[in-house]
């Protein structure tokens, strides 16, 4: 099975089979670990589970942890979130982010990383845990801290699929991102990160940008400037001073899709799709050395 089948597959069993995954449908996200579970034990992995409370249920992340050859060097994360928001089969929120962890994650079993690497899958980003304490990155990022693991720095998968031809016409999107629209077209990736993070934001940005072509912009902005930048899991991770960035679609920006019962698997490109997770593969194999 080709690179891009493998994504079209992960994405429909998660978006079309199994489909809405909250805490609405218990059985949706059972369904959703077990399928991520199996996927990465079929690669060689032991998957750990991480189990949290949250006010309403027992939530879950999955990891996967790779040793890397020298102890001495600091962690890499790499994490999307598993669970879509009520009312909408998330194919590109978050589906296709977890299809390109997977990847990812199949990449990275036939490595021989110096550095250790935490793969994670989060639960309970989305309304009503998002922004608050109960999301599974933030358990996660305190948990971090708490050991006192030396991290580089954590990547976020936000959002991956969705790459449309011309403008939409979203009332929400920003006067900045219509301006850079009009230059670069629609078919571009954001790399976003806050100022602390600045340093492990041109590390990831230089060695994506040096492994494919895939067109992107980057930008290390204060939340108080752009608050879109701090919409997903990495927020939890500066919280607890640890670096962080995103790489998205940029999701509610330019998707008319975002969050509503059209997040369908038909309104991704898998070709463009397929380029970025190859050159996310590349990119962060050479973070791991």
């Amino acid at each position: 099975m080709s690179l891009q089948d493998r994504l079209h597959h992960h994405v429909e069993v998660l978006a079309e089979l199994i489909g809405e995954r909250n805490s609405s449908r218990p059985t949706s996200l059972d369904a959703t670990r077990t399928y991520v579970r199996r996927e990465l034990e079929e690669m060689g992995y032991q998957v750990d589970e991480q189990p949290f409370a949250t006010l309403d249920r027992q939530a879950i992340n999955l990891q996967v942890v790779l040793p890397g050859a020298r102890a001495n060097k600091p962690t890499l994360v790499i994490g999307a979130h598993y669970d879509t928001a009520r009312g909408t089969p998330g194919a590109d929120d978050n589906a296709s982010a977890v299809a390109i962890l997977l990847e990812i994650a199949r990449e990275l079993s036939n490595h021989k990383a110096r550095r250790g690497v935490r793969i994670v899958f989060y639960d309970c980003e989305e309304p009503p845990y998002f922004n608050t304490g109960d999301m599974g990155s933030r358990f996660h990022a305190v948990q971090l801290k708490q050991s006192g693991e030396n991290v580089l720095g954590m990547i976020c998968l936000e959002s991956l699929g969705y790459f449309v031809k011309e403008a939409n016409t979203i009332n929400a999107v920003p006067r900045w991102l219509r301006w850079i629209t009009r230059i670069f077209g629609q078919k571009f990736v954001v790399i976003v990160s806050d100022p602390k993070s600045i340093r492990f934001g041109w590390k990831f940005t230089w060695r994506f940008a040096t492994s494919g072509v895939f067109p992107f912009i980057a930008a290390a902005l204060p939340v108080r400037w752009v608050p879109e930048i701090a919409l997903s899991d990495h927020r939890n991770y500066w919280e607890q001073n640890i670096p962080a960035l995103m790489i998205t679609d940029t999701a509610l920006l330019r998707n008319p899709n975002y969050h509503t019962a059209d997040d369908r698997i038909d309104t991704l490109d898998f070709k463009r799709m397929t380029r970025l997770c190859r050159q996310l593969q590349r990119t962060v194999r050479r973070m791991c050395n």
